[in-house]
């Protein structure tokens, strides 16, 4: 889905709506109404947004009608900055080891207690069984939250592949217990529970998404709720070297967050600079609307993050600071697109 173009009847009935919302925050029906307008003009992350102002109010005045919230929406409602992604319950596993083996794993920490850090090896998963603990990425001494765990959270699953070391950083924010389970055992556990190792599957990769994203300063900068709800719609895919991601006077069909790999600019034949790690294609669609003369290909193997433009223009709506960082990305890039060509014109 590209971008939209709004009529003026669908714009004035917004703008009543939000002034209704503001005047009367505690009122549902009126972020109902607004959330089902916005998802009607496709603006989803917004319509969630709303709807889920509505099911925190309704969970205590009315749990059939906040549940009904959850049906239309998704589990995105039930989101919260203290848990910004409600995930699959896996308390099951833990009546796989026996009351005896149960006391054995258990590990309780203090709360500010580190359970391990980035680039610790990765040994063991764990099932938290109380408490809560904060997970966030460590870059250089400076941590930026990826997620609160709760009862039922498993976590660690980079001790299912050998050799691997952990990729964040694991605080104890109250005082907690903890399953300790090695990957033969959790392996074992999942093959009584097929439906939790699906389901297990794709959260693992939802939260390497969240990780990845993390690592941007762009995207880093949104709220640990939204990035989740990013990384939820986005996708991965991998360009072989020599492919045309985008042909020259073409648009890129969306936005995409380079993992791995360069992609080098070019105008007609002439080379006209590379992007790499941690840079952003696609940005020059939202800021002025124009077709970019230029043919991106990929150099080597590029791995990248794709995100759908309105989702990314619905997170600029909702965060300023997203917004001026995406503005600044965009203004860079072209600014040195305009003055690389004009120097190899010269």
């Amino acid at each position: 889905m590209g971008t939209r173009t709004l009529t003026g009847r669908q714009k004035s009935s917004l703008r009543k709506l939000k002034e209704l919302c503001a005047m009367h925050p505690n009122d549902p029906i009126f972020h109902i109404r607004l959330a089902k307008q916005l998802l009607q003009t496709g603006h989803e992350i917004r319509a969630i947004l709303e709807a889920r102002k509505a099911y925190h109010l309704l969970s205590h005045e009315n749990p059939v009608d906040a549940e009904a919230l959850v049906e239309q929406y998704g589990e995105d409602v039930k989101s919260k900055p203290t848990q910004p992604f409600v995930g699959t319950d896996y308390s099951l596993l833990g009546k796989s080891f026996g009351m005896v083996k149960l006391k054995l794993r258990t590990v309780h920490l203090r709360q500010s207690t580190i359970l391990f850090r980035k680039g610790d090896t990765a040994d063991y998963i764990y099932l938290v069984l109380e408490g809560e603990l904060a997970v966030s990425n460590d870059n250089q001494g400076v941590l930026s939250l990826l997620n609160h765990l709760h009862p039922g959270d498993l976590l660690g699953e980079g001790a299912l592949i050998e050799g691997a070391v952990r990729n964040a950083t694991v605080v104890a924010t109250e005082n907690t217990s903890l399953l300790r389970i090695t990957a033969k055992e959790l392996k074992q556990a999942f093959l009584k529970h097929p439906d939790l190792h699906m389901q297990f599957s794709k959260e693992s990769l939802l939260r390497r998404r969240v990780a990845d994203l993390t690592m941007s300063p762009i995207f880093s900068c949104l709220p640990t709720d939204l990035r989740f709800m990013l990384a939820k719609r986005a996708w991965n895919t991998t360009y072989p070297a020599n492919h045309t991601i985008k042909p020259e006077h073409k648009y890129m069909g969306h936005v995409e967050l380079i993992l791995q790999g360069e992609v080098h600019l070019y105008e007609d034949k002439n080379y006209s600079g590379r992007i790499q790690k941690g840079d952003i294609l696609g940005l020059h669609k939202i800021m002025d609307g124009k077709a970019s003369r230029l043919r991106f290909t990929a150099k080597t193997e590029c791995s990248v993050i794709c995100m759908d433009f309105m989702v990314i223009e619905d997170l600029m709506g909702v965060s300023s600071r997203f917004q001026e960082r995406i503005r600044d990305a965009a203004a860079g890039f072209s600014a040195q697109v305009s003055r690389t060509m004009s120097l190899l014109e010269e």
